[in-house]
């Protein structure tokens, strides 16, 4: 790992940029409330960066103690809007202190957090990859096509 120096970024970045940013981090951490499906975070996964993100949204479906630092939260019922976020919805609040404690672990132990980047990136290229999402996505149709929910699993 490098020196102790933390960007922050919050609003707009471009894919290109961001690529850019994530390629010469040490750690991509995601402070998130809400996700989606958790692009960021898998494409720092498959660059085999340390990732620390809440353990919340749809980066769950890939994020593991294993391969990552999944944040623990707390969900909390928005009172108002914000956003396309509507009053009543949920989402959660990261525990900061933890991330402040995951982002010491990474910086100061810098084997260990490479470690598990490299099983992020192997995980990432073995079941999001183009070719084996393909497979997922075919076997699915063939599913649809058939009315089959026991049609054949992708190879």
């Amino acid at each position: 790992m490098s020196g102790a120096a933390i960007d922050i970024h919050s609003g707009y970045v471009s894919a290109e940029a961001l690529r850019g940013l994530v390629s010469s981090c040490d750690a991509y951490v995601s402070l998130h409330r809400s996700e989606g499906i958790g692009l960021t975070i898998a494409d720092a996964m498959g660059l085999g960066k340390p990732v620390i993100a809440t353990g919340w949204s749809g980066n769950t479906d890939f994020m593991t103690e294993d391969n990552s630092f999944p944040l623990p939260y707390r969900l909390t019922t928005l009172t108002r809007d914000y956003g396309p976020y509507m009053r009543g919805a949920e989402w959660a609040e990261p525990d900061l202190a933890e991330a402040a404690r995951l982002m010491r672990l990474v910086h100061d132990h810098p084997d260990q957090a490479r470690a598990r980047g490299q099983r992020a990136q192997e995980q990432i290229a073995r079941e999001r990859d183009p070719a084996a999402t393909g497979a997922i996505l075919r076997h699915r149709l063939e599913q649809i096509r058939t009315g089959d929910p026991a049609a054949a699993s992708p190879a």
